[in-house]
């Protein structure tokens, strides 16, 4: 048997390990699991903790999870929507039979039921709803709650609304996988506080970057090998060292250039124009958002103008799915799924980037394939990180590094 689990582990913290150990009661220790993960950026349009073969091989370490892969830039900082279509098709594309996530609604039939509906919904009935203002999930969301009559706090939980994107979009793809909710213990998505042995990613990542002031809290809450990774870091990523970037690119955009950039409408960039002088990322990104644009989606915007992508790009990318499995760590159990991944997968198994992508075909980007543009934008992802981590000497490590193997007896 095998499951399959969509995630950040940003950093792999005791939530995510709680989350395995439930998977592995309900379906024996014999389980293998599989993870897809973000790489260079999350989500939430934030550089990474950790570099992405740091982060995987933290979850093979200390959380028994088997395999680890990526999920492509384009999919991995993108809206849930698109973040959980990525990750399904990837997931369906294996041959693994669960695919597990945390919510704090585990009912599955209800989560079904709103998952089928939203699939179905007429969108131009949000119009009245986006023109108060209000983003395209927040009037999905409250839409659903008014039209089902449901919860509306169901609809607001981050985890949750990230079940349903994965359920919808098993449901267009029909996908063999059977989803497996897995009820969310400890801390809350934002919680600021430690609850028993565990605490949010956010608050996580706060503890991390004052780690000298809060080690004995950190070490409450995160496995031994995370806690040694993010000790090793001489600088945690930043995304105030991305700020001269994004200034740069800003002075020789023009705003016809920038309206051609994934996620800029409605006037959107003489907003960014007009932030030029912001002294810092969190004054110029918080100047720019607002109930229409929520600050992680432009955080987003942010990567991609400074990755160059394009909307047209980006919606072809996007549409043409996943086009590969790039391995990022491993254990026994996960050297024998990816020996039958090999032989069945209709996609290309990459554990070598050189082998897909050289650095002359980055020299000549017109003539990419579909596989090497969203290859190429996964490096442009490492190499952000590796600037928002002041370390110049990791760019372009995608195409040296091999991914992480560890023994099973290794394991903690």
């Amino acid at each position: 048997m095998s499951t399959g689990i969509i995630a950040e582990y940003n950093p792999f913290h005791n939530g995510h390990l709680h989350q395995i150990q439930a998977i592995r009661q309900l379906l024996g220790e014999n389980e293998i699991i599989a993870a897809c993960i973000s790489g260079g950026f999350t989500q939430r349009g934030e550089p990474a903790i950790l570099d992405k073969w740091k982060r995987a091989a933290c979850a093979v370490a200390s959380g028994k999870v088997n395999l680890v892969i990526e999920l492509p830039a384009i999919f991995a900082a993108s809206s849930a929507e698109t973040f959980a279509a990525g990750g399904v098709q990837l997931l369906n594309a294996p041959g693994l039979e669960n695919i597990a996530f945390g919510t704090c609604y585990p009912d599955l039939n209800q989560l079904q039921a709103i998952a089928h509906w939203q699939n179905n919904a007429d969108a131009k009935a949000l119009q009245p709803l986006l023109k108060q203002g209000i983003s395209y999930g927040a009037a999905l969301g409250q839409y659903t709650a008014e039209k089902l009559q449901t919860d509306p706090a169901i609809l607001a939980e981050p985890n949750t609304i990230l079940a349903v994107e994965y359920l919808k979009a098993m449901e267009k793809t029909n996908s063999p996988l059977k989803p497996l909710p897995v009820m969310r213990q400890g801390a809350n998505h934002h919680d600021r506080e430690i609850a028993g042995n565990t605490a949010s990613g956010t608050h996580i990542r706060q503890l991390a970057t004052e780690l000298k002031h809060h080690l004995q809290e950190l070490m409450q809450v995160v496995p031994m090998n995370t806690l040694a990774a993010i000790q090793e870091e001489k600088n945690l990523p930043s995304a105030q060292a991305l700020l001269p970037l994004i200034q740069y690119q800003l002075l020789k955009t023009s705003a016809s250039q920038l309206s051609e950039i994934y996620g800029i409408n409605e006037g959107l960039e003489y907003k960014l124009l007009h932030s030029l002088k912001a002294d810092t990322y969190t004054k110029l990104a918080e100047g720019i958002s607002s109930k229409r644009y929520p600050l992680t989606r432009i955080q987003r915007i942010l990567f991609y103008m400074l990755a160059g992508l394009t909307r047209e790009k980006a919606k072809e990318l996007i549409a043409k799915g996943p086009q590969y499995i790039r391995v990022l760590a491993f254990d026994d159990k996960g050297r024998q799924l990816l020996s039958q991944l090999k032989k069945s997968s209709l996609l290309p198994v990459i554990t070598k980037a050189s082998d897909y992508l050289t650095r002359r075909d980055i020299d000549n980007q017109e003539s990419l394939t579909p596989l090497q543009q969203s290859l190429l934008l996964d490096i442009l992802s490492t190499n952000l990180q590796a600037m928002a981590a002041q370390k110049p000497a990791a760019l372009f490590s995608d195409m040296t590094t091999s991914p992480v193997y560890l023994q099973t007896i290794d394991k903690l």
